[in-house]
């Protein structure tokens, strides 16, 4: 039978048809990797992404929520796993999960107020309100600044080196947010906008808080933007401290109760699932990120053979992203937010040259230096394809109502009650009343504008009451009270965020009890007025155990009895002058040097003597340090005191301190160098606590063996 030539035919197209369709669809599969979110625990991203490196699975799209939306959107940009890792181990994350500020960036009127109080909080009228979470979020936006600057002209996320997306939860509409396209920055700090910890980000109307609220894991978004294939990576604690101290534990214990009843709604299987087991770990644990990447790596080396599947004979190992600064040209700054503040002043601050090229890292610094203003709640900023400088702000609240509290056994405990306003006459004056409860109590208020180098008037009023001791022996004295008023005006001129000086016009009335039983309230009888001009310098690195930088202060007044007594103006000088200079030996031990010099050209009154002993430096300007001596214990119209302190760090926040000191009284200048020099030694330790830092300090004079006893808790104020 011969062969029906259609059916030949038909045979034909059947072979050669097919093939050349197939021919056209050989296009491997889209792979599609999505990370689970969970505070430090998604630090364990980095070492999954090393194995599928490793392995040579293509990721071809990526995405996540929070902590592994964060991770995610930086691979995307263009870093290898391996970057990855060396970026979250040289993140400082005490620093980028805080509010601590750049002290070389913040104004000197902030560097004196700051560490002063326990709680600080916004009032309206007779209510006090909260902030609106524990932390700012500015340290880690501009952390997340300088790592998307390969990526600051992108704001369609399909068009990154790897495509990527994101979640966030908008609290107005109570509904996912898919973040895809916009300011890479921005995105990121939303994501992983914990509630109550990370004040949210407003973006295009809406009020975006941490993803993971509403969908931590989306997988179902991942197939909606094209994946044909899904690589889930879960985060699973294992014996975490369950209930633990830490704040970040219960809002995240919290959290997981929140999600696991969203689960079911918006969480999908992926078609690969690496379960990453994390036992002993919470999500607050920032510092262990090479335990968590080795964790990582761990989890995916488990399921190795099954993720080989997916490897690729065209995969291409990414390249290292180059580390760059990139320059950049500003046409014009644009402020948005500012309600009380000029945006000519917010421009004075930022100090930006425009049509100019200048490098990324400028505008960073002066992004930094805006907020260390301590005018804002937070800062923000973008630059837009017209090369315009967008600043996004949002004023700190007028009023806020501060609380401090401190013990010494010198003095015994005080309580701090501060009220301060803001823009009263206009924008960037403050108002500040404070009383300090205490058996040494004193009521403040001052009146001030901040500006940026320039002299500015300030007012003080001060009541203030004191303790004096005379000793009658070694270890006897007795207490005789003192009270004073102080009224002060003049100019205050802040040349940089280091220096500040002040002249002006002080009063002075006050009157000595010299019967401590008496009423608190007796005669103000002796008035004075001097002329005075005030320095002070500050470099240090931190407020609290700095371990560079150095400080100082002269404080010096031409006393007089009155406004037009120009004659007598010079009989009587006062001046005391202090230096304390930090040196760093290594990581954990820093070097502190001090010195003292107080003169006086006639005895005027007690208040104007030098009070000789005790050991701790944040006192009045009259008051020479002396390890081994009471409080107070020597006066003389004349001082002088010399020190030296080592600092050992022993863990984060606590230190071990060793140190020796010398110093002298006399009637006369010239007696300093020619009298008897008192030394003594000391041993201290100090902590942070929750009212402010912990010291303990034990000296003894080096020429007698008697102890003295130094314990002190909470910020001097």
């Amino acid at each position: 039978m011969k062969p029906n030539i259609i059916s030949i035919f038909i045979f034909a197209l059947a072979i050669l048809i097919p093939s050349r369709i197939f021919s056209q669809n050989t296009s491997p599969p889209e792979i599609g990797l999505v990370l689970e979110g969970g505070g430090a625990l998604g630090l364990a991203h980095v070492g999954v992404l090393q194995v599928l490196e490793e392995l040579e699975v293509p990721i071809d799209r990526i995405g996540g929520t929070s902590m592994g939306g964060l991770v995610s959107g930086l691979y995307a940009i263009g870093y290898t796993p391996a970057q990855l890792e060396e970026i979250v181990k040289d993140m400082d994350w005490s620093v980028l999960m805080g509010n601590d500020i750049d002290r070389t960036k913040a104004p000197f009127a902030v560097k004196s107020a700051e560490k002063r109080f326990i709680f600080s909080a916004p009032r309206n009228g007779t209510k006090v309100g909260l902030n609106a979470a524990l932390i700012d979020g500015t340290n880690i936006y501009q952390k997340f600044q300088e790592l998307c600057a390969p990526a600051a002209n992108i704001r369609d996320f399909e068009k990154l080196p790897t495509p990527f997306f994101c979640i966030a939860a908008d609290l107005d509409f109570e509904e996912q947010v898919i973040l895809d396209k916009g300011y890479l920055p921005d995105v990121l700090r939303a994501t992983m906008s914990i509630p109550l910890v990370f004040n949210p980000v407003r973006m295009d109307g809406m009020v975006l808080v941490d993803g993971g609220l509403l969908n931590n894991f989306p997988v179902r978004e991942m197939r909606e933007k094209g994946a044909d294939i899904v690589i889930g990576v879960r985060l699973v604690e294992v014996d975490s401290a369950a209930g633990g101290a830490g704040l970040f534990d219960v809002i995240g214990q919290t959290y997981e109760v929140v999600m696991t009843k969203v689960r079911c709604e918006y969480e999908y299987d992926p078609d690969y699932l690496i379960n990453v087991y994390l036992p002993g770990l919470s999500a607050s644990d920032f510092d262990k990120s090479e335990e968590f990447i080795k964790l990582g790596r761990k989890a995916a080396e488990n399921i190795a053979d099954e993720l080989k599947k997916l490897s690729s004979d065209n995969y291409v190992k990414r390249k290292e992203l180059p580390i760059v600064d990139p320059t950049i040209n500003i046409t014009a700054i644009k402020i948005n937010g500012q309600q009380h503040i000029e945006a000519d002043k917010i421009k004075n601050i930022l100090q930006l040259p425009l049509n100019e090229d200048i490098p990324f890292s400028r505008v960073q610094e002066a992004m930094e230096k805006l907020q260390a203003s301590n005018l804002f709640e937070t800062t923000r900023y973008k630059i837009n394809e017209e090369k315009i400088l967008d600043v996004y702000i949002e004023e700190k609240s007028n009023n806020f109502l501060n609380v401090g509290l401190r013990y010494d056994n010198d003095f015994g405990a005080s309580l701090l009650l501060n009220s301060t306003f803001r823009h009263i006459l206009t924008g960037g004056d403050y108002a500040s009343i404070e009383v300090r409860l205490t058996r040494n109590p004193y009521f403040k208020t001052t009146y001030s504008y901040r500006s940026l180098r320039e002299a500015t008037p300030f007012a003080d009023l001060n009541l203030i009451g004191d303790d004096y001791f005379r000793f009658v022996s070694d270890k006897d004295y007795e207490v005789f009270q003192h009270n004073q008023v102080e009224v002060r005006g003049g100019l205050r001129w802040t040349p940089s965020n280091s220096l500040q000086i002040k002249t002006g016009l002080e009063w002075l009335w006050y009157g000595f009890n010299e019967n401590a039983d008496q009423d608190i309230f007796f005669p103000i009888n002796t008035q004075l007025l001097s002329y005075f001009i005030n320095i002070y310098t500050d470099h240090l690195n931190r407020p609290e155990h700095p371990s560079e930088g150095y400080t100082s202060y002269l404080v010096s007044k031409f006393i007089t009895s009155s406004i037009f007594d120009f004659n007598n103006a010079g009989k009587h000088i006062w001046l005391s002058a202090g230096h304390s200079h930090y040196i760093p030996f290594s990581k954990k031990a820093t070097g502190k040097i001090t010195g003292q010099i107080g003169l006086s050209t006639d005895v005027i009154d007690r208040q104007f003597l030098f009070y000789q002993g005790g050991m701790y430096d944040h006192l009045r300007p009259n008051f020479i340090l002396q390890a081994g001596l009471p409080i107070m214990r020597n006066n003389g119209t004349n001082a002088a005191a010399l020190g030296f302190e080592i600092l050992f760090e022993l863990m984060p926040s606590q230190y071990a301190t060793v140190g020796y000191n010398a110093s002298n009284l006399s009637g006369r200048v010239d007696g300093l160098l020619s009298a008897h020099w008192q030394q003594g030694v000391f041993l201290g330790y100090q902590m942070g606590t929750v009212i402010g830092p912990l010291n303990i300090k034990i000296g003894t004079p080096t020429d007698d063996f008697d102890l003295e006893f130094f314990i002190s808790a909470g910020h001097y104020f």
